[in-house]
């Protein structure tokens, strides 16, 4: 965020009409990964999405990979099946 234009960038996403695609959540079929930090308010994907695995990590927020990117790593190398 500190990078000129960034902040910026990141405002004016904010501020754009996104269509609510909740709903179409249950048509995935895809086995899905859901991470997420604990200080987020989740979303409720592991609710919407079939065949996912929730995984929350604790004391993260919007960051994962840059507050906990050891424990990232960690979820997706055990999700990918290949704990080692």
């Amino acid at each position: 965020m500190s990078r000129p234009g960034n902040s910026a960038a990141f405002i004016a996403l904010a501020r754009t009409d996104q269509v609510d695609r909740t709903p179409e959540l249950r048509r995935l079929r895809a086995h899905t990964l859901i991470l997420r930090g604990d200080r987020v308010d989740g979303q409720h994907f592991a609710r919407d999405i079939p065949d996912s695995r929730d995984v929350v990590l604790p004391g993260v927020g919007h960051l994962l990979p840059e507050e906990a990117p050891a424990e990232v790593a960690d979820a997706l190398l055990e999700f990918l099946g290949n704990p080692s």
